[in-house]
């Protein structure tokens, strides 16, 4: 139980962008990350940049977003999901990950060829596995969305 009280606890504080409204794009990977370990679509801790994922993330995004403040860019909320210090990117071996000044990804190309997949915490992605702990945590992201 104190595992998910932790988990909670970083989702409701995930650091997003506040200089134009509440940025959506952390909650929404994460939702849609969930969405897929629900479908059996990820088995395992390895978030890999697929089709399906970046599919997933812009059904998301459109059925929660009614803002036009912000744009579906997946691999902002994919590079920044590692302040929360339970995200952690994998590199291809040698592959440096290229940030533009202000130290952000410079384009989904740029992510997609240095990361070759991104994991959680193995105790998050084991709250992640019951079907109980996921609706817990969905319920956190959601609610940053309202």
């Amino acid at each position: 139980m104190e595992a998910i009280r932790k988990y909670i606890q970083k989702f409701a504080k995930l650091h997003v962008s506040r200089s134009n409204g509440i940025a959506p794009h952390k909650p929404i990977l994460l939702l849609s990350i969930i969405r897929l370990i629900d479908q059996n679509e990820i088995r395992e801790n390895k978030i890999y940049i697929t089709p399906q994922l970046v599919a997933c993330f812009k059904e998301v995004w459109h059925s929660l977003v009614t803002t036009e403040r912000f744009t579906a860019n997946f691999s902002l909320p994919f590079f920044h999901l590692k302040t929360g210090k339970f995200w952690h990117l994998q590199t291809y071996p040698g592959a440096e990950i290229f940030v533009t000044s202000s130290g952000s990804i410079r384009s989904f190309a740029a992510l997609k060829n240095a990361v070759a997949y991104a994991c959680f915490d193995a105790d998050l992605f084991d709250l992640l596995c019951n079907n109980m702990n996921r609706a817990f945590l969905q319920k956190v992201l959601v609610r940053m969305q309202g």
